[in-house]
């Protein structure tokens, strides 16, 4: 028998307070930080190409976001980077040459990831950062596979649409400014 989602360990003591708590602990510094993130993020993505935001979530994927604009410029500069691999690669490549990123990005993170930066949708972007927010403890790389559950990104997602709803703010910042907090919380997080 499948546990239910609610009773997997690795989301266990996972909850919209959480969330909302992250939120409410951050310092004005945070808020403004993560209400500016993806602005910035979309600055940054469409100074290095015309479809840089698309290059930018091609490479994303366990990438550091400063390691992950190193590897958008190489990428659009020499065609290639050490900090991918040949599949997201290939994907960078495509969306460089005009396809259009929804078309061939994939991954529930990835494509929030990009829709995000474009400004455009209201997912959230569950990551690992995120999930730790949710679930109240460092998940760390290994924990986060949780995500890769059936169901289980769509549950942390909805947790975060439910605490925006409560702080009657956007997911999308609600993603963002409980990631500042927690990353300035949990410096080795």
């Amino acid at each position: 028998m499948v546990t239910p989602l609610a009773q997997d360990s690795r989301l266990g003591g996972g909850s919209v307070d959480n969330i909302v708590n992250a939120y409410c602990a951050a310092t004005n510094s945070d808020v403004f930080e993560g209400k500016e993130w993806y602005a910035v993020a979309r600055t940054i993505a469409l100074s290095i190409h015309p479809n840089g935001v698309g290059i930018i979530a091609a490479l994303s994927p366990a990438t550091a976001w400063d390691v992950n604009v190193i590897a958008a410029r190489e990428i659009v500069d020499h065609g290639d980077t050490k900090w991918q691999n040949s599949a997201n690669k290939d994907k960078a490549r495509r969306i460089m040459d005009g396809e259009d990123a929804l078309d061939v990005l994939g991954g529930n993170k990835v494509r929030a990831f990009y829709k995000a930066i474009a400004g455009i949708g209201d997912e959230p972007v569950i990551d690992r950062h995120a999930l730790s927010v949710f679930i109240g403890r460092h998940a760390g790389d290994k924990g986060a596979k949780v995500l890769e559950r059936k169901g289980a990104y769509a549950y942390v997602a909805k947790a975060y649409r439910k605490a925006a709803k409560v702080l009657g703010v956007d997911p999308h910042t609600v993603q963002a400014v409980t990631w500042v907090t927690w990353r300035n919380n949990n410096a080795t997080a």
